[in-house]
């Protein structure tokens, strides 16, 4: 099984310490691959664990066709997400993030 395989940490091993909302790229993904590894830490809100707005941090990870979600940078409990299920978390968000958009500015236009 290779590092690829594996639905570890993408942090393993790796500086973790990112500013909020910068991305940083981490070396090659797996042996035999010419991708890096990009990483971004997103101050997010954790309802299970009832923490300040915002006091989350989320690290996503771009590892080749993959994107994994760490929340809490902790590495106990990653999601990975395959391009496929990449690719429609993201038509998702597109269709969602226009109406949140026209929600927050309703009634603010001069």
């Amino acid at each position: 099984m290779t590092m690829d395989d594996e639905p570890s940490s993408p942090d393993v091993g790796k500086d973790t310490d990112i500013p909020a909302h910068q991305t940083q790229t981490h070396g090659q993904a797996a042996a035999g691959t010419d991708t890096e590894d990009e990483q971004q830490l997103i101050p997010v809100t954790c309802s299970m664990h009832y923490g300040a707005p915002n006091f989350t941090n989320l690290m996503v990870t771009k590892r080749g066709n993959r994107i994994i979600f760490d929340p809490h940078v902790t590495g106990s409990c990653v999601i990975v997400l395959e391009e496929s299920a990449a690719t429609s978390l993201f038509d998702l968000l597109s269709r969602w993030l226009p109406m949140m958009i026209d929600l927050t500015t309703e009634g603010n236009e001069p």
